[in-house]
C-alpha cells in the first residue's frame, strides 16, 4: 500500500504548476462500493489525489481490498469534464484496476458515466465499455440528495439500482473541520446492510 500511496503523489508532482491539486488520506471501517463489501468487512486504508482545469479533472483513487484471494490493493483511474457549477453535467471514463489480480489492464472494467446535477440533487448512470463481442455491458445507476442544508452536519441519501434491476439505498453523515480532517459513516443496503466509519484528512 505505501506503493500505492506514494504513486499518488508522483501523480501530482508535473500538474501542480498549471492545475489544481487536491486529495485524501485516510481509512474507513468497511470499503462498501455499490452496496457490497470489498474488504470482507475489514478496515482499509485508502487515499486519492485530482488535479482538475477549468472543469477537466483525472482523478486516481487507491484503497485496501480483500477478496480472498491474492488481490491486495484497487487502484482506479478517472478522468472526466464537468459543465455548469450548482447545475449541470458531468462526463467521463473510469478504470477499475487491481494489484495481485492476473488480469492485465487492457482486461480491466471499464465504465463511461454522465451525470446530471442541480442544486442538492443528482442521478448518475455508468455503462461498461470495451467488453468482449460474447460479453454483455453492465449498467449501473444511483440518485441522491444532500440534505446537509437541513442538518448541523454533512449528510445525503442515496438510491441505486444494479445491472440486475435490484434497487438498494444508502445514507452518509460526516462532518468535515477546516483543518482538512473528516469523519463519516455511511450505510448501503442492497443485498445485505453494509456499514462503514471513515476518517479522512483532506487537502
Amino acid at each position: 500500500m505505501k506503493k500505492v500511496l506514494l504513486m499518488l503523489a508522483l501523480l501530482g508532482l508535473p500538474l501542480s504548476a498549471v492545475a489544481e491539486i487536491s486529495g485524501s488520506i485516510g481509512a474507513v471501517s468497511n470499503y462498501v462500493w455499490r452496496g457490497t463489501t470489498q474488504s470482507d468487512r475489514s478496515p482499509a486504508i485508502q487515499g486519492s489525489i485530482t488535479a482538475e482545469v477549468n472543469g477537466l479533472y483525472a482523478t486516481a483513487w487507491a484503497s485496501q481490498v480483500d477478496f480472498g484471494d491474492d488481490t491486495s490493493t484497487e487502484v482506479d483511474y478517472q478522468v472526466g469534464y464537468t459543465f455548469g457549477d450548482t447545475t449541470g453535467i458531468d462526463v467521463g471514463v473510469l478504470a477499475y484496476t487491481y494489484i495481485g489480480d492476473e488480469t492485465d489492464f487492457a482486461d480491466d472494467v471499464k465504465e463511461a458515466y454522465i451525470s446530471a446535477f442541480a442544486g442538492p440533487f443528482f442521478v448518475t448512470a455508468y455503462r461498461e465499455v470495451l467488453v468482449e463481442d460474447d460479453e454483455t455491458a453492465s449498467n449501473f445507476f444511483e440518485g441522491g440528495m444532500d440534505v446537509s442544508k437541513y442538518l448541523p452536519v454533512d449528510a445525503s441519501v442515496l438510491a441505486i439500482m444494479d445491472d440486475d434491476n435490484e434497487v438498494g439505498y444508502g445514507a452518509s453523515l460526516g462532518k468535515t473541520w477546516d483543518n482538512g480532517f473528516q469523519v463519516k459513516y455511511t450505510y448501503h443496503s442492497i443485498d445485505e446492510a453494509e456499514h462503514s466509519f471513515g476518517l479522512f484528512y483532506n487537502f
